[in-house]
């Protein structure tokens, strides 16, 4: 994985839920992707374009929300992927392929967007500094982001750049 050093101009990128667990499934097994229920709607391009990201922006950055809601969603795969999902997330934990930031719940929660977005989206507004960047696929978080004048990339919006190149 890229470690925590810093790439795009120093900035770090915060990645949410679904684009976690599409790269957590997408390395384990290409196959896969089109079999968890969860990123089933992601394809193996999808995944290599997420892979690409991630190297040029090095720092990857998530929170305890987010990779709790990962753990909890790769584990619905069943089956031995469910247990070779959970051994791949540890082992990149463990070796600090991710930069984990905490969001206190209680400061989370003063935010306005708590209430229609949830804990985990909140935790990521409250963390979300100026040399920060949010990748994600839920549009409720990321038009949130927008709204507050914080760095914030709608992976839906990449999708039709990457089909235009390959034609």
């Amino acid at each position: 994985m890229r470690g925590s050093r810093k790439g795009v101009g120093g900035r770090g990128l915060i990645v949410d839920t679904n684009i976690l667990l599409l790269f957590l499934v997408g390395s384990l097994d290409l196959k896969l992707i089109a079999k968890h229920k969860r990123v089933n709607q992601f394809t193996v391009e999808d995944f290599h374009l997420l892979d690409n990201l991630f190297r040029q922006f090095g720092a990857i950055l998530t929170t305890p929300n987010v990779l709790t809601e990962v753990t909890n969603l790769a584990m619905q795969i069943g089956g031995d992927a469910k247990e070779r999902l959970v051994t791949l997330l540890a082992a990149l934990l463990q070796e600090g392929a991710f930069e984990e930031h905490v969001a206190e719940s209680k400061e989370a929660s003063k935010i306005k967007e708590f209430r229609r977005l949830g804990l985990t989206d909140a935790g990521i507004i409250h963390l979300t500094r100026k040399e920060w960047t949010v990748l994600t696929d839920d549009l409720h978080l990321y038009l949130a982001l927008q709204g507050r004048g914080l760095e914030a990339i709608n992976f839906h919006h990449l999708r039709p750049r990457m089909w235009k190149q390959r034609r």
